[in-house]
């Protein structure tokens, strides 16, 4: 009976993050289709106090990327934007990262992804990202 309980404990949390992830991800897909960039970044909160635990960057990484693919046009930029917030609000800092690559017709592919301590959260695998060139790392304000 117990391991029941917990189990739908789980599901709660999981839907509830799910919700608020899909939230984020509309909200910053919309304020990069109608805002400037630097308007969009004011919305993200000041870091909270306490860090967030491994498990918990994991579980926003997996919501944000499970919710992106309900949204349409949702952007690396995107869900960048959405997972530093998420995280922010947990405490947790990171960076967005923004590179370019060459694409096959001589111009520039430009990709966002988000790390923690030079750990890739979400945007892609370190072997994918390798052929990109890292151009600036975007770090929440703090206050």
């Amino acid at each position: 009976m117990r391991s029941v309980l917990r189990a739908l404990w789980r599901g709660v949390v999981h839907s509830g993050l799910l919700l608020q992830a899909l939230a984020v991800v509309i909200a910053f897909r919309l304020g990069i289709t109608f805002f400037t960039y630097n308007k969009v970044r004011h919305w993200m909160p000041p870091l909270a106090p306490v860090a967030v635990s491994n498990p918990r960057v994991v579980r926003i990484a997996w919501a944000i990327d499970h919710m992106a693919k309900l949204v349409p046009a949702a952007s690396c930029l995107t869900q960048a934007l959405a997972t530093q917030w998420m995280l922010a609000r947990a405490g947790r800092e990171c960076d967005i990262r923004i590179g370019v690559k060459p694409d096959e017709k001589g111009g520039l592919k430009a990709h966002a992804w988000v790390v923690i301590d030079e750990r890739v959260v979400i945007g892609g695998k370190g072997a994918d990202l390798e052929q990109f060139t890292a151009l600036t790392d975007l770090r929440l304000r703090t206050s």
